[in-house]
């Protein structure tokens, strides 16, 4: 997953002919009571960094004054949360509001296609308001190979609940965040709040965008503006993360590997498949082991790519075995996988006495990578073993070592 933070998201958004407040990006409190003097109004200080519920953990104040803002700028610099530290703040006019609408496009996982939502009520605990005013809401699932038509985006705020004048100025709102969504491959371009002003202006005070990691290479003009995290975690990825990610990124057509460590454990894990690998994991901990990491790999990715996941694997302190499995795959020559693991494995030089290696692979090309396997001096199963056998046993082996 790869984010933006809210500035160069707002930037895009202005870009697109999106009204969005007048703001600048500080790193000293006195650049901070500039921008508010010239500005001559309240202020509102947003710490950037890449997760939501900002204002919820006091990472999002106002100011009345230039040296109030100054103030509350040194405040912000330097906090740490999440394992991030402030090093930057977002200063924006404040903009007067009567009414907060909200607008959403993001991926549906069961439906493969966008879905567009949208609601009359938004802001901090829009969630909430969803859930005692479902009438308030609508949504649309949206042909991937196409685009929200405008009359669409009209219905959609109708049934919502929004009427008269401000539909038109909604609409096409809409309809530009539907194509800013489409256009930057985005997984998740959100808008809360819409803010309507006294003025009936309609203006995004805040925004998420969240792009596809495989499709930055067709968005140069992203580069340096993403922030890569973990999906369903936000926290600064280790040395060892981003080591995956580069890789994944280097090779975007070629299969997928993802990584993720955990603090303790000692199994390493190379898993594929990401339903496959959830379960594996359970059954590591059901049997007593404590994987040190969660990984998943599919797609037929490239020998280079594994060989980096598996290195990364054995690097993290305090690994001291290893469990390699994956489901029975139609979509992944596993022998060019096992080749790539076996050899970080021999270069590495382990004694599988004292250091236990489970391999257990079933799919395309299994019998090739039988003899991969077993020509490296490795013991392989295949589907002799079940997933959760092949997790007992790396359990077991762990534990008569001691």
């Amino acid at each position: 997953m790869a984010r933006l933070l809210e500035d160069d998201a707002k930037r895009l958004l202005a870009n697109a002919g999106v009204a969005v407040p007048k703001s600048t990006v500080v790193t000293e409190p006195e650049e901070a009571e500039i921008f508010a003097r010239e500005l001559d109004q309240p202020t509102i200080l947003k710490a950037l960094l890449p997760f939501g519920g900002r204002q919820k953990l006091g990472l999002v104040k106002t100011a009345e004054t230039a040296e109030e803002c100054s103030r509350t700028v040194k405040d912000l610099l330097g906090a740490s949360v999440n394992g991030f530290t402030v090093g930057k703040v977002l200063v924006e006019e404040l903009i007067k509001i009567s009414r907060e609408l909200y607008a959403a496009v993001l991926n549906d996982t069961a439906s493969r296609s966008p879905i567009v939502l949208v609601s009359s009520q938004g802001g901090v605990d829009v969630q909430e308001i969803h859930a005692k005013s479902p009438e308030s809401s609508a949504y649309q699932v949206v042909d991937p190979t196409g685009r929200l038509e405008p009359f669409r985006a009209r219905e959609l705020w109708i049934r919502a609940g929004v009427r008269g004048p401000l539909l038109v100025e909604v609409t096409s709102l809409l309809h530009r965040i539907f194509t800013i969504y489409s256009n930057f491959d985005a997984t998740l371009l959100e808008v809360n709040p819409i803010a309507i002003t006294p003025e009936e202006r309609v203006v995004v005070a805040s925004c998420v965008l969240e792009v596809d990691d495989d499709a930055l290479f067709r968005h140069p003009e992203l580069e340096g503006k993403v922030v890569h995290g973990l999906d369903r975690l936000w926290r600064p990825l280790t040395e060892r993360e981003q080591l995956v990610v580069q890789a994944d990124l280097d090779e975007p057509s070629k299969g997928d590997v993802r990584y993720a460590e955990f603090e303790g454990g000692d199994i390493g894990f190379i898993c594929g498949g990401g339903g496959g690998s959830l379960m594996l994991q359970d059954a590591v901990r059901a049997f007593g082991g404590k994987p040190a990491n969660y990984s998943e790999w599919g797609g037929n990715p490239s020998a280079r790519k594994m060989e980096t996941l598996t290195r990364v694997v054995l690097s993290k302190p305090g690994v001291k075995g290893l469990l390699v499995c994956l489901n029975i795959s139609n979509n992944t020559r596993i022998d060019t996988a096992a080749g790539a693991i076996t050899k970080v494995l021999k270069e590495s030089r382990l004694d599988t006495r004292r250091f236990p290696v489970v391999i257990r692979l079933a799919g395309l090309s299994d019998e090739s990578a039988k003899e991969v396997v077993e020509s490296a001096g490795f013991e392989y199963h295949g589907e002799d073993l079940t997933m959760d056998e092949s997790a007992r046993l790396i359990v077991e082996r762990m534990r008569n070592i001691g």
